[in-house]
């Protein structure tokens, strides 16, 4: 498992460097100040050595551009890429600041799988979604950013973002302006889940002649879907999602470099529009061979005006490898009632102070913390998996309240140098680091029973419902006193362990991540409450282009 874990790593990495070198079709820019000794001062910026840098000296560069100090000494704090939408801040996008001063280009995947033991030890898809993001920074020495990203969730929605970001009027670039708009639909992926659901009816045989008569644009497209993905959906046994939302949002706002505190203060308002549409199956008074089945539609519009406040303290320094140093950050958003909808009626307000620290212990040897504090008001939110609890089961551990705390300790297996890639030798050896990866994922959320009904997502997704047939803490520990606080209040602990191989390259802005986490309290609570029965435990495989904090 090991050496195929291996190869499998060294194949994505060669094959992502091989298209990554290709020349760019721009104006040969070389020039005499790529003399090494014209950039000395790039030392105090850039913390991997010309030799190991593929882009340093390279033939083809973009039109027009010069590498400029004073577009270079703002990367050290400027270190990740932020949308302010969690859909794809989860992600933990870097911008590798060792890559960008010659070539201020960030071409990247964006991705995560998630297989979860099933019923049997059957594995179940958890979270299969893709995507790519492409920036351009510096945009011809202007100091004018772009980033445009699209990712396709198979239980969640279809989403494309784009953003701009451009300095204003103060030194050092300390003050930017941003504007994003971002567009999701989950019309086909909720087709796929509703055409599914419809062919479990019938047998093939059985079918009536007027079956697929009616379908509309999206069930058809989703019908596609299915048919393409049946394979794959019967093997992890996958759900898509069963809500159709479509809808867009914006946000603008600034981003300020505070002077002498050196913390960014982000202030921005965003404007989101969405339809929801559900239907569900009266299975009470349905047979199973009843059609078309008896159902109930749930169905919304709804207009949000939110805003958003951010604080960030970053210490953080690229090293060849990590960001060594520390972040700490507060996020908070306001929702303000539009009465748009039933849910819109009520404020609502989510926070989110956040503390990160690595640290180089020996050479590479390294150990990697996280402190997250989430405190809401009329919100529940959802803990479950990444980018918070590791191999823990959607909807397992919700409230409106959490604290957890995450560590990874890091050991480095071998350096590998890659000089030929497809019987073609590239320009400069490209490396990366393999590290072998302990960690633990552990804390504990505050929900209150009767506030499913005060986030409309809760409702549109009959949370009620998921609590009961997702949620193992609910119904098998509950009678545990310390777990029940009270008033409707309950305490949901949760703690996961697990192990991983880590891929670090110095030529590339993200990671290649496999990870193998098993859910510890499920198995104890699942021990005391049913100690004769045989229960198969939460074991999660994950794989993803990204650090989870």
């Amino acid at each position: 498992m090991k050496k195929k874990s291996l190869l499998l790593l060294l194949f994505l990495l060669t094959t992502l460097n091989t298209l990554y070198s290709i020349n760019f079709p721009f104006k040969d820019n070389t020039t005499d100040f790529y003399h090494e000794g014209d950039f000395e001062w790039l030392k105090q910026y850039v913390t991997v050595d010309q030799s190991d840098d593929i882009h340093f000296k390279k033939k083809y560069g973009l039109k027009n551009y010069r590498v400029e100090e004073d577009y270079v000494k703002y990367l050290k704090w400027r270190n990740q890429i932020l949308f302010y939408h969690e859909d794809y801040d989860k992600y933990n996008i870097r911008q590798n600041s060792n890559n960008m001063p010659f070539f201020p280009l960030v071409i990247m995947p964006l991705g995560n799988v998630f297989l979860q033991t099933g019923k049997d030890f059957g594995l179940k898809a958890q979270l299969l979604e893709f995507g790519f993001l492409f920036r351009h920074d510096n945009v011809k020495n202007s100091h004018f950013s772009v980033t445009g990203a699209v990712n396709l969730a198979h239980n969640n929605v279809f989403s494309f973002i784009g953003q701009m970001e451009t300095p204003l009027a103060l030194q050092d670039q300390r003050l930017r302006f941003f504007s994003n708009f971002n567009f999701f639909t989950s019309s086909f992926l909720y087709s796929a889940e509703y055409m599914k659901n419809k062919d479990l009816i019938y047998d093939e045989s059985d079918k009536p002649s007027d079956y697929h008569d009616n379908e509309t644009t999206g069930q058809k497209i989703g019908r596609t879907l299915l048919t393409l993905f049946n394979s794959v959906f019967r093997i992890l046994d996958m759900e898509y999602n069963d809500i159709n939302r479509t809808g867009f949002s914006t946000i603008n706002g600034i981003n300020l470099r505070v002077p002498v505190l050196e913390m960014n203060s982000v202030s921005a308002i965003e404007l989101e529009y969405q339809y929801f549409y559900r239907q569900i199956t009266d299975n009470s008074v349905n047979s199973f061979y009843d059609y078309p089945p008896q159902t109930a539609n749930i169905q919304d519009h709804a207009f949000n005006i939110n805003v958003i406040q951010e604080f960030t303290w970053n210490k953080q320094k690229q090293t060849p490898t990590l960001l060594e140093g520390n972040l700490l950050s507060l996020k908070t958003k306001m929702i303000l009632p539009t009465y748009t909808c039933d849910m819109n009626t009520k404020f609502r307000f989510e926070s989110t102070l956040e503390e990160r620290l690595t640290l180089k212990l020996f050479r590479e040897f390294a150990v990697k913390g996280r402190l997250l504090v989430s405190a809401n008001y009329n919100r529940i939110k959802d803990f479950s998996g990444e980018p918070y609890l590791r191999a823990h089961l959607e909807q397992e551990v919700m409230g409106f309240f959490g604290l957890f705390a995450n560590i990874e300790l890091l050991a480095p297996l071998m350096m590998v140098r890659i000089n030929r890639a497809v019987g073609k030798e590239l320009r400069k050896d490209a490396n990366f680091i393999l590290y072998f990866s302990l960690f633990f994922d552990g804390g504990f959320a505050i929900d209150y029973e009767e506030s499913s009904t005060t986030n409309y997502h809760d409702f549109v997704l009959d949370n009620q419902e998921a609590r009961e047939n997702n949620r193992s803490f609910d119904t098998s520990i509950s009678n545990f006193d310390k777990l029940n606080l009270g008033n409707g209040f309950t305490l949901v602990p949760a703690f996961s362990v697990g192990a991983g191989l880590r891929a670090h390259p110095f030529f590339m802005h993200f990671v290649i991540r496999l990870d193998v986490s098993v859910n510890i309290l499920r198995i104890i609570f699942d021990k005391i409450m049913a100690p004769d029965e045989k229960i198969t435990p939460t074991v999660e495989i994950g794989i993803s282009f990204n650090e989870m904090f």
